[in-house]
């Protein structure tokens, strides 16, 4: 039997009592992080999650409403300065405590970010940061060997400065030889996945 009262309501509100809470995969974890009697978690699809043991409390930070461009977070890294850095699929992500929020860069609003998909972290003893990448798919761009349509752009490694807001000693697969007897340069991979 439907309420007469409900039904009147404009649309999109409610007459029943509650509130909505949204869950959103943070129980599979990637990568967790201690930061003293606080637990961080990266999670596949849920965004960060951050436990304080003390009381047993936590708060999900998901896309986009906590600054955050994506709910998949590959890892975690706290700089000499205290801060939180996520690496995420969508780019580098500075957990800003006074908002209570994240800040993403990405290449559209970090010059020089060599990917946007940030698959390793790990914190310099300068308060640099080492970034892993990971290739990702691009079915609107021309692979420049082929010149067909959809190519997979490069990922590889970069140092992050947070204090001069650039990205140092990028690095990419270079080979000598043939690809059926390479001779790796530098990196044997474009896809980072721990540091």
């Amino acid at each position: 039997r439907q309420d007469p009262v409900a039904l009147a309501q404009p649309a999109g509100q409610s007459t029943l009592p509650g509130a909505w809470e949204s869950v959103a995969n943070g129980d599979r974890v990637r990568r967790l992080l201690t930061q003293g009697d606080t637990v961080w978690s990266a999670t596949d699809g849920g965004g960060v999650v951050h436990w304080q043991l003390g009381n047993g409390s936590y708060r999900q930070y998901l896309a986009p409403q906590d600054g955050l461009l994506s709910n998949d977070v590959y890892d975690l890294a706290v700089t000499t300065d205290g801060t939180l850095w996520a690496g995420t699929s969508r780019g580098l992500a500075r957990y800003d405590e006074s908002l209570d929020r994240f800040e993403t860069l990405f290449p559209g609003n970090s010059p020089g970010m060599p990917s946007r998909v940030v698959s390793a972290l790990e914190a310099m003893s300068d308060g640099r940061i080492w970034v892993g990448f990971r290739q990702e798919y691009a079915p609107e761009v021309v692979d420049p060997t082929s010149r067909l349509t959809g190519s997979f752009l490069r990922g590889g490694l970069a140092i992050y400065d947070p204090f001069s807001e650039a990205w140092q000693s990028e690095q990419h697969v270079e080979i000598e030889g043939t690809w059926a007897k390479p001779v790796f340069k530098k990196l044997p991979s474009e896809n980072i996945t721990a540091l």
